[in-house]
Parts: C-alpha cells; structure tokens; sequence
C-alpha cells in the first residue's frame, strides 16, 4: 500500500474525529459554563489566518509533494523540516539564533531515547524470531478460533494491554513480525 493512499484514507477518520472531538469540547463549555474569549473582529482574524499561512505551508509541502509523487514520504518530511526551521527562524522569529545550540541539545537528547528504545525493540524481535515465538504466537491465535473477528478481537485487547505499558515505536517492532502471519 502507498503512503499517498494511507494519508488519502486517513482524511475522512481525520475529519469526523475533529469534528466530533470539536463538538465535545462545545458541549462541555456550554455545560460546565467556562467562560468565552473575546470577539475577534474581522480584520485581525484575517490577519492572524494570513500570518498562520506560513506554517500551514509545512502541511501543504508534506501532502502536496506524497500526494503528487515529486516526494517519498521521507523526503517530504526533511524539506518540511528544513521549511519549518526557515519560517521559525527568519518569518516568525521565535527563537533567537543563541537559542539554537540549547535547542539541537534537547532535540538530540528526546531523539536518542526514541532511538535506543527502537535499538532494544529491534534486538528483543530479533531474539524473539530466533526463538520462533512469533509463530507459536500466531499458531495460538489461529487455533483459539476460526472466527476472523474472535481473533480482531484478541488483538485489539492484546494490543490495548501492550500499549498501556510499552512505547507505540516498540510495540510496532516487536509485534509486527507476530502479528502479520495473523
């Protein structure tokens, strides 16, 4: 499957999460009566639509360039990257030029954590397939029931237990290999 077509199926479970998501926290506000904000006028909400465009082009830059294919998703995602950093640095000027030496240091260390979790995940698989547990796994799955939604139902709880205790990064790793002959 491309990645086009998964960012293409992923609008529409997008759009009704939002919009429901969006009608909760209205719902709740009117209920618990939290207080309003203040009324925009008009001019300065164009004007803050038109400022935010800047940003909003990192999104256009990612979709635009998978969807028609002058980008791989991995390439997409370093010239977004590399736009964010310019419209960051010189459009918006969040942060200061000092500030980028503190910046790389707290991006490297929240990058190494992810990456020693992905090391370990990738190792504990390696093991794991070595000692033939993936199909052993998937012997008692497919024994427990010839129902394909008995079995989508296993899963969705085994999958709901693992991720209250491991990192979604991980826990792709490790059960991919066990959970893809399911």
């Amino acid at each position: 499957m491309s990645i086009a077509a998964l960012f293409v199926a992923g609008i529409g479970p997008g759009l009704l999460l939002s919009f429901t998501m969006a009608a909760l926290c209205l719902l709740f506000a009117r209920k618990r009566n939290y207080p309003k904000g203040e009324v925009i006028p008009l001019r300065q909400a164009l004007k803050i639509c038109v400022e935010a465009l800047w940003g909003l082009m990192t999104m256009v830059i990612i979709l635009g360039g998978i969807l028609s294919g002058v980008f791989t998703a991995t390439e997409s995602a370093a010239v977004a990257v590399v736009w964010a950093f310019f419209v960051t640095m010189s459009i918006y000027r969040d942060y200061k030029w000092s500030e980028l030496p503190k910046m790389l240091h707290r991006t490297v260390r929240t990058l190494s954590i992810v990456m020693i979790l992905i090391a370990f995940a990738a190792s504990f698989g390696y093991i794991m397939t070595l000692m033939q547990i993936p199909s052993k796994i998937t012997t008692a799955f497919l024994t427990l029931s010839d129902n394909r939604y008995v079995i989508l139902m296993c899963v969705n709880f085994m999958l709901l237990a693992l991720g209250t205790l491991m990192d979604m990064a991980p826990l792709i790793l490790i059960l991919t290999p066990i959970l893809l002959p399911v």
